[in-house]
């Protein structure tokens, strides 16, 4: 799921939809309660991988996702939409982290307020964005 999910977010030649997408969609997705369900075990089988090679070997391959996004933020920093003065790579894990962190404070608290959240990830998204703000990069005006 959560790579078709990326798949198909990030096919959108919108930079910004596709962002919105793929932020929204984790949010849609992990707002089901079967899947706040599944995700609790998740939350164990990361605390697991932290002491077992094998379980953490799993983990980090579950996270393949990460490899789309940063090619992505790559491609478009590139056909200058995205500010290109932040490393893709970094970016792309920090946009993982807040869907991680997302999953981990919704399983301590599961009324999380998930429109709030996705607020605040979609002015973080707008935030990277040069398409439409009439500015450029810090790193272009030298």
């Amino acid at each position: 799921m959560e790579s078709t999910l990326a798949s198909t977010a990030l096919a959108n030649p919108d930079t910004r939809q596709a962002l919105h997408d793929l932020a929204g969609g984790y949010l849609d997705w992990l707002s089901d309660p079967l899947e706040q369900k599944r995700r609790r075990v998740t939350v164990q089988v990361w605390a697991e991988a932290l002491r077992n090679e094998r379980v953490a070997s799993i983990v980090r391959d579950g996270v393949g996702q990460r490899r789309q996004i940063a090619d992505f933020v790559r491609e478009r920093q590139d056909g200058g939409e995205l500010i290109a003065h932040v490393d893709a790579d970094a970016l792309s894990r920090a946009m993982l982290s807040l869907i991680l962190g997302f999953v981990l404070q919704q399983a301590w608290d599961p009324t999380l307020d998930v429109d709030g959240y996705r607020t605040v990830l979609d002015a973080m998204i707008d935030g990277f964005l040069l398409v439409g703000r009439g500015t450029t990069s810090p790193d272009r005006h030298h």
